[in-house]
């Protein structure tokens, strides 16, 4: 009940007056949907290029950046082919594709794979920081599966860093919700990225 009153009389008047502002005070003065980015702002190009520059950290302009960008999608195309002719017996990079989304033996069948997968990929990524970073980490990390409760509704991976006395690990909480639906393919990037 308490609940309840919160949400009427507090909760929803606020957040239809953020609607209001947003739609009375602030729309009427934004830039139309066709003017959308930093180009159409003034100084908009020298802004981008900022932006560029303080992201990346190097001095290479926007346009090169993009010219990388299809370069290494060509080379990428190019691994898929030679991957997709020894894995999945074909060279079509749209049937690779469909293959990996498709495809039910690429996808786990228990919670326990998934889990273990998990701490395998855990265990090389461990194995693997400290020949690329001078500092490796001090506490461990260690595997979870994500609440059953939150699971449905949640994403496929993340982690939650140690305490800061060092107490308790990180955790990699790892979604086991509908395990068929998981790629195994994507296990160890995924503990790779997430956990170390």
């Amino acid at each position: 009940t308490a609940w309840l009153e919160l949400l009427t009389t507090e909760v929803r008047p606020e957040v239809e007056r953020h609607r209001d502002v947003l739609a009375d005070r602030i729309a009427p003065h934004a830039r139309r949907d066709d003017r959308v980015g930093l180009c159409w702002l003034p100084d908009g190009e020298q802004a981008y290029r900022e932006a560029v520059r303080l992201h990346t950290t190097t001095a290479a302009t926007p346009e090169e950046l993009h010219q990388l960008g299809h370069e290494l999608i060509d080379r990428l195309r190019d691994e898929y082919r030679d991957l997709g002719g020894r894995v999945l017996g074909t060279t079509g990079v749209d049937d690779i594709f469909q293959r990996l989304r498709a495809a039910p033996e690429l996808r786990f069948g228990s919670a326990g794979e998934i889990r273990h997968a998990a701490e395998v990929a855990l265990g090389r990524a461990q194995a693997a920081v400290g020949g690329w970073v001078a500092t490796p980490p001090t506490i461990a990390c260690t595997v979870r599966e994500i609440p059953a409760v939150e699971a449905p509704e949640s994403t496929i991976a993340y982690y939650q860093p140690p305490s800061l006395d060092g107490t308790r690990p990180g955790q990699y909480f790892v979604n086991t919700h509908d395990p068929t639906t998981r790629p195994r393919f994507e296990a160890e990037a995924l503990a790779f990225h997430e956990a170390v």
